[in-house]
């Protein structure tokens, strides 16, 4: 049986919300629906505050440490007296969403066969299906990541609603770093690329300037509530400093293999420094980040050192302490697709212009986070990018080897 292309991505969205409930089943029945990791406390507290109709505030005081999205997400629930299985079911729904999105962005770039072999291992790769149960906030993250890569691509070619396209590319961007701020900057850049090309469309200024304009003024209602609380401009959080700290100074001890970043292990903010200000504060991000670079700049052999080993716990292929099962079915999708991918990029470099909103994530987020703190969570944004670039390296072996097969064939 053939499906079309509308038939497959259905299949797809299907198959990915199968799999993301069933690992919700799976996870209420073991009696691990009310698990919190330490950072989800966080988000969970902010939300509880926000139920109880206190604002964004974290340990009494007005939050900066994390976007506001995710938080707004956890009160809808919790305002329902359904959690943590709504966020779960919203979860597993966007999940299965971004699988279709993929699906067609793949296609427009790649073809149907790429495609749909990009978004079927998404749709059942086991660390982003096992993400549906975290009450964390990749998952939204990756969906309005998508949603903004998709329709920038739209937006460079040539029809009437290029504009129109430009606009919901910058709003899912925006809501993409209200999520999780670490591709804001990056987000930024990729107005340039809007601009820049060949490609048909006439209108590059116009699409540019909207693209960027929804963009900022999607962030808006953040950065005006940040400076009414606080008096200070914040443009969405004050983690930048706090990270690079704490993956450059002395108490640095950076292990290789998979785990979340742990800050009674891996490393820790200074103690009894009476210039450090209050913690997760525009001041302290400030004087963090600069003692960060003194750090680096006088210590440069231990700054490589670290930054290479952050870089391959990043893509170190499990978490240290999952069973033997999950390391498995873990190993199954990714070594092929770390392989994979990478030769799709080495691939694609002639084209590398043309693709830069799917480069620039893999780029980007790996440096930042080999510089900064590390963990297997960080790098689910980059994979359904990665993924992509596997694909269209299957097909691209496979046409290659049967045009030689077809050279090397008998002569008469």
């Amino acid at each position: 049986m053939r499906f079309g292309p509308a038939g497959l991505s259905i299949c797809i969205f299907l198959l990915a919300l199968l799999t993301r409930l069933l690992i919700i089943g799976f996870w209420q029945g073991a009696g691990r629906g009310e698990h919190l990791s330490s950072d989800a406390t966080v988000y969970y507290e902010i939300a509880q505050n926000l139920v109880q109709g206190r604002g964004f505030l974290l340990e009494g005081t007005p939050s900066l440490r994390r976007g506001p999205l995710y938080p707004l997400f956890l009160a809808l629930s919790l305002k329902l007296g359904s959690f943590p299985l709504l966020p779960q079911l919203g979860q597993a729904f966007f999940g299965a969403v971004s699988c279709f999105v993929l699906f067609w962005l793949g296609r427009s770039l790649f073809g149907n066969r790429a495609a749909g072999l990009a978004a079927g291992i998404q749709s059942v790769d086991y660390l982003s299906v096992r993400q549906t149960v975290s009450m964390m906030p990749e998952v939204l993250f990756v969906f309005f990541l998508l949603m903004s890569t998709w329709f920038l691509f739209l937006a460079k070619r040539e029809n009437a609603r290029t504009v129109w396209w430009g606009a919901l590319a910058g709003v899912f961007a925006g809501l993409s770093v209200l999520a999780k701020e670490v591709l804001a900057f990056y987000l930024l850049l990729l107005g340039i690329w809007l601009f820049l090309g060949r490609d048909p469309c006439k209108n590059r200024a116009v699409r540019t300037i909207v693209f960027l304009a929804s963009f900022l003024l999607t962030l808006s209602p953040w950065v005006v509530r940040n400076y009414l609380v606080l008096r200070k401009p914040v443009f969405i959080t004050v983690s930048t400093g706090h990270s690079f700290y704490l993956g450059n100074n002395p108490s640095v001890n950076v292990r290789v293999v998979g785990e979340e970043w742990d800050f009674y292990f891996d490393s820790w903010f200074p103690h009894d420094d009476p210039n450090l200000p209050p913690l997760f504060t525009p001041e302290a991000d400030h004087y963090l980040l600069r003692r960060g670079f003194e750090y680096a700049a006088s210590h440069p052999t231990r700054f490589i050192e670290l930054t290479g080993k952050k870089f391959l716990r990043l893509w170190f292929p499990y978490y240290q302490d999952s069973p033997w099962l999950a390391k498995g079915l873990t190993v199954l999708c990714y070594v092929p697709v770390l392989v994979l991918g990478s030769a799709g990029l080495l691939l694609s470099v002639k084209h590398w212009k043309e693709l830069i909103p799917l480069w620039g994530p893999i780029v980007y987020l790996s440096s930042v986070h080999a510089v900064t703190i590390s963990s297997i969570r960080y790098r689910f944004p980059l994979m359904p990018f990665l993924t992509i670039f596997a694909a269209f390296a299957v097909f691209e072996l496979w046409n290659r080897r049967a045009a030689v097969l077809k050279l090397s064939g008998p002569t008469r």
